[in-house]
């Protein structure tokens, strides 16, 4: 298994490369409102292949303490190619996170910084895209990753919230 160390102060994270049997766990364990983030997508736009492994380019479970917390993961917007300069990050997360939430947030930025290192070297745009519903993740999103708003638009009826980095941020 090809698994990453991630440390920030007393806090560790270990990366490794998902599973479907990774999938299968967080998606019957995600917190409440990574859940309506994906039942919304699924029964109000008709999404079916949400947060399925075989649509991102590249991902990662994220452990804290022997426990699933997450992934995070490198996708290819809709309608472009492998080769566009834009992939999306996707990040969802378990009710693990409980467990150890000091750890998770000093942590996520790193992991964040992890992964877009990783995304090929001709991507310069990341984005992501939670639901103005779910207040939590987007002042996570803006304080503690340091993504940058870039405008709030309506999705099958719920606002979304567009972030941005580029890999100038990052590296």
């Amino acid at each position: 298994m090809d698994e990453v160390k991630i440390t920030r102060g007393t806090a560790t994270a270990v990366l490794t490369p998902s599973t479907e049997e990774d999938f299968a766990y967080i998606n019957a364990n995600l917190r409440d409102m990574d859940k309506f983030e994906q039942t919304h997508f699924r029964e109000k736009c008709g999404v079916s292949d949400v947060d399925q492994l075989g649509l991102l380019e590249k991902s990662w479970t994220l452990h804290l303490d022997g426990e699933i917390v997450g992934f995070v993961a490198l996708q290819v917007p809709p309608m472009q190619s492998s080769l566009s300069a834009d992939r999306f990050v996707p990040m969802l997360s378990t009710k693990n996170v409980a467990h150890n939430p000091i750890d998770y947030v000093r942590l996520t930025r790193p992991v964040l910084e992890y992964v877009i290192r990783q995304a090929p070297a001709y991507v310069r745009n990341f984005y992501s895209l939670p639901l103005a519903k779910y207040a939590a993740t987007v002042r996570w999103h803006e304080k503690t990753m340091g993504w940058h708003r870039v405008r709030e638009f309506d999705i099958c009826g719920e606002k979304a919230v567009l972030f941005h980095l580029n890999r100038k941020e990052i590296q």
